[in-house]
């Protein structure tokens, strides 16, 4: 029997981790706890809803943002069922109480889903940082190859690194232990490099590349100018709005931006996160005991819970609450498209208008082609139909004869089916920038103004506009921004007189 003894001792070792069982259930972490998973179940079912009737805006945003609130939705499920359900049941059937074990006592599922939303926020702030950042593989790499590789890497990545866990249960004769007391050598070393690799990955390596991201926001809302900033998750928007959705809201600039959201999710993120990860990992190290049911674990358990309430709520707040319809945006760097009201629209308009062109591009006009490309790409295969590339120059401020249109296309290097990709339709609006004329965008922009077609700006026209996009202008405002520029006294502003502003 020694013998038999001294063999089992060579291929199984101690545990650094053992369960234990409550005598007095709820205590006020466990209340506390409760409180979180539905709180944080709500609020995930909330913004996943909100979220499901955003249909228009950048891609990769979306569903980087959905794949978060689902995968919290079923983390907050799982943590909630784990702390309601009764006792451990025994079936007859032994293949399901070993799967029972392994997927659901190893705590596997505990981790998986939590994993997954973890990771599609690292992905999500790496893709803001790129896209804000004008990278080239954004700007040329098509969108459905980047969500390909993103949820490839959330779901392969989350599943492997949570692999492991099931080598934390003990199946031998038929059981299931929580946390034996010893563990087969091989499997127990698994475990070892688990956590520490867990530890390295997920916290050091997850929390630098967020902070990295941020950082790389926070330089880009310094360096550019406030006028410039063009952040597309200001522009998600319901695909049917409503009235009140339609009302005409500034984007939020400078440290407003929704982007800068991941500055606070991150740190939240490295604290909540890290607190099981480095309990885990000084347990490992040999310096404590983790103890699965003690109070370290359940409050490890409580922070994690504390990042799936922290992250909803923040993004429901970073993200504008009304976000203006494609159709009604038409601000930005073409000058055609600018919007301004106040006592000095046309002094702004000027300054849009006679901008100089440059060799390089600004990244905010940068930033214009890629959402016009990508708001008038209906189908979403990344390129663009002959009517698609059409009504998308007219958007960007570029109203060309169709003989013009035919000759871009011809220039272009289009695919069997007369689409064209986004490498060329960006050299395509580059060369059409660089090329504009001056007095050919004023006569646009007044015509932009001239809703009726009747060749004047009267009161009307900018009281519909305004009331359109949402400005709350009274009468004697709108009156005095006529009069301020009506120099032959007929209450409008005529192509003449507005030129004439703008040349002064």
């Amino acid at each position: 029997m020694s013998n038999v003894g001294q063999v089992e001792d060579s291929v199984n070792s101690e545990t650094f981790w053992y369960c234990i069982t409550q005598s007095a259930w709820p205590d006020v972490i466990d209340i506390i706890t409760l409180i979180l998973e539905i709180s944080g179940l709500l609020l995930n079912i909330l913004a996943a809803i909100l979220l499901l009737r955003v249909t228009e805006g950048n891609k990769v945003s979306i569903v980087l943002l959905r794949t978060i609130f689902f995968n919290n939705i079923v983390d907050a499920i799982i943590k909630l069922l784990g702390d309601v359900t009764p006792a451990r049941v025994e079936f007859s059937i032994v293949e399901l109480n070993y799967a029972i074990c392994v997927l659901w006592d190893s705590r596997f599922l505990y981790w998986l889903f939590n994993k997954f939303s973890i990771e599609a926020f690292i992905f999500f702030a790496i893709d803001r940082a790129l896209t804000l950042d004008g990278s080239q593989y954004v700007r040329f790499v098509p969108m459905e190859s980047r969500l390909t590789l993103y949820q490839a890497s959330i779901y392969i990545y989350g599943l492997l690194i949570t692999i492991p866990q099931f080598f934390s249960v003990n199946l031998e004769r038929g059981g299931c232990a929580c946390a034996p007391t010893t563990v087969n050598v091989p499997f127990l070393a698994i475990i070892y490099a688990h956590v520490f690799i867990r530890f390295a990955l997920l916290v050091v390596l997850n929390g630098a590349v967020v902070l990295y991201s941020a950082f790389r926001v926070i330089r880009w809302v310094e360096k550019t100018p406030v006028r410039e900033q063009v952040d597309e998750l200001n522009f998600l928007h319901f695909s049917n709005p409503s009235e009140a959705e339609l009302k005409r809201l500034e984007p939020w600039h400078s440290w407003k931006t929704p982007s800068m959201s991941i500055l606070p999710i991150g740190i939240c993120f490295i604290i909540t996160f890290g607190f099981d990860a480095t309990y885990q990992f000084l347990s490992g190290a040999g310096l404590t005991t983790y103890v699965i049911g003690g109070a370290p674990q359940k409050m490890g358990t409580l922070m994690l819970l504390i990042f799936t309430n922290f992250v909803p709520l923040t993004l429901m707040v970073a993200l504008p609450p009304h976000i203006p319809s494609p159709q009604l945006r038409v601000d930005g760097e073409f000058g055609t498209a600018k919007y301004r009201f106040d006592l000095n629209i046309f002094k702004v308009a000027k300054l849009e208008l006679l901008k100089p062109a440059t060799a390089n591009l600004s990244p905010a006009q940068m930033q214009e082609i890629s959402e016009a490309f990508s708001l008038f790409d209906n189908d979403k295969d990344n390129r663009l139909s002959p009517y698609e590339f059409k009504v998308a120059l007219v958007a960007l401020g570029f109203e060309l004869k169709p003989d013009e249109i035919n000759e871009l296309l011809q220039s272009a290097d289009v695919v069997e089916d007369n689409k064209i990709c986004f490498r060329d339709f960006f050299t395509i609006v580059k060369k059409l920038i660089q090329e504009r004329d001056p007095i050919t965008e004023i006569v646009q922009a007044f015509k932009l103004f001239d809703e009726e077609a009747s060749g004047k700006i009267s009161y009307r026209t900018l009281k519909k506009i305004a009331k359109e996009l949402g400005e709350n202008l009274s009468d004697d405002e709108l009156h005095v921004m006529i009069d301020e520029f009506d120099r032959d006294g007929d209450r409008s502003i005529s192509l003449e007189e507005f030129m004439n502003i703008l040349s002064d």
